[in-house]
């Protein structure tokens, strides 16, 4: 009878062993998909926050002719893009890092990695299309600098030539941003 205590005590104990290191594997997995989700947040918080602060948004109202054209917050806009390019490689070669280290540590999480980064890998794809066109429209204009004049209604070109591709330009960021406001991907 004692023997049968024993025996019952020492498998509660390994019951209850294997119990907390099932709990703890748990929530180590959970951690670890908290840190992956957490990677992501920041990835995008950080190229969000570097486009707020680039002055896009000022480039273009001065395009617009809501503000006085500055050449040297073109210039400035430039360098952003720039910048928010290489936030953009930066943020996706961070998010592999992260997702190859929660697949190692986690097989069963392949599949949800896997859709999490063709997600924030088109998101990011799109935002780069996007800010390579804006490039584009700034190198234009740093280009035909004295070829063009401001009035209240954006640039003047001397020649239709420039203002065509001027507009072509535009118009190209306008099909990205309507790509992101379609997949609701923060454009400013």
């Amino acid at each position: 009878m004692i023997l049968l205590a024993v025996v019952s005590f020492c498998a509660l104990i390994v019951a209850t062993v294997v119990k907390e290191r099932a709990f703890q594997a748990t929530a180590e997995h959970t951690q670890a998909v908290n840190r992956f989700d957490t990677k992501i947040l920041g990835i995008a918080q950080a190229i969000g926050t570097q486009q707020e602060s680039s002055g896009l948004p000022q480039i273009f109202e001065m395009l617009k002719g809501s503000r006085p054209l500055n050449p040297a917050a073109i210039a400035t806009g430039r360098r952003k893009v720039d910048e928010l390019l290489l936030a953009i490689d930066t943020g996706s070669s961070r998010f592999e890092q992260a997702k190859a280290e929660l697949i190692a540590k986690y097989p069963t999480d392949a599949k949800s990695a896997e859709l999490a980064a063709t997600k924030l890998e088109l998101a990011l794809a799109i935002k780069r299309r996007y800010l390579d066109e804006v490039g584009h429209l700034l190198d234009f204009l740093t280009e035909k600098d004295g070829s063009y004049t401001m009035s209240e209604s954006g640039p003047r070109f001397q020649t239709q030539v420039d203002a065509d591709a001027f507009n072509a330009f535009l118009n190209r960021i306008v099909t990205q941003e309507r790509d992101m406001a379609a997949r609701q991907i923060p454009q400013k």
